[in-house]
């Protein structure tokens, strides 16, 4: 299923702009890469450039790094899986090594409800540039953010990034905004209990 949707960060409401469903055994079927990116460019073409696309773990792939760095016209913020190799200064080194040893200058503390409770998360935050092997000329940025769990949070994005609070922490932001889209549509989609 892809489901795409308009937010801003930090306002409540939320905008559906794609919702369809979609079969490995339908006989057009190409390839989850082909319904993905078939998706991205509607919107980017309904938004008219405007925006900033925010995926999940699951658009940390090749085929969707490819279209968007090489068409140059998505601004994205991409969370990773931390398996992938990229250049930092030229050198390149596994993306968790790096993230796990990233400065993190900044702080902020996050309230998110979980099983009808609050959960205070005090988070720590910074970044790295980095660049992605296959495509060595595109400038991006790591952003790294300790505190939700075990393993940082790892986001890459094209943003560009600088020692600003504000600067990182709307990164952050928009990929927190993602998780209450996403709790959003698990609470449509709950049946109502008898």
């Amino acid at each position: 299923m892809n489901v795409g949707v308009g937010a801003e960060i930090g306002g409540s409401g939320i905008v559906p702009l794609v919702h369809e469903l979609y079969s490995s055994r339908a006989p057009d079927f190409v390839s989850e890469n082909h319904q993905v990116l078939e998706a991205s460019r509607r919107l980017r073409r309904a938004a008219s450039g405007l925006g900033i696309f925010v995926l999940d773990r699951g658009g940390d792939r090749g085929n969707i790094y490819r279209e968007y760095l090489e068409t140059g016209s998505y601004r994205f913020i991409i969370r990773q899986r931390g398996d992938r190799d990229v250049l930092y200064r030229r050198v390149k080194v596994e993306m968790l090594s790096l993230a796990e040893t990233c400065h993190l200058p900044y702080r902020e503390t996050v309230v998110k409800e979980k099983d009808g409770q609050e959960v205070v998360y005090p988070l720590q935050f910074g970044y790295v540039p980095v660049r992605l092997p296959a495509h060595p000329k595109k400038k991006l940025w790591l952003v790294v953010v300790k505190g939700f769990g075990q393993k940082p949070l790892m986001l890459l994005t094209t943003e560009p990034m600088r020692r600003s609070r504000k600067v990182l922490w709307r990164v952050v932001a928009a990929y927190i905004t993602r998780w209450r889209i996403e709790e959003t549509i698990c609470f449509i989609n709950t049946p109502p209990s008898s």
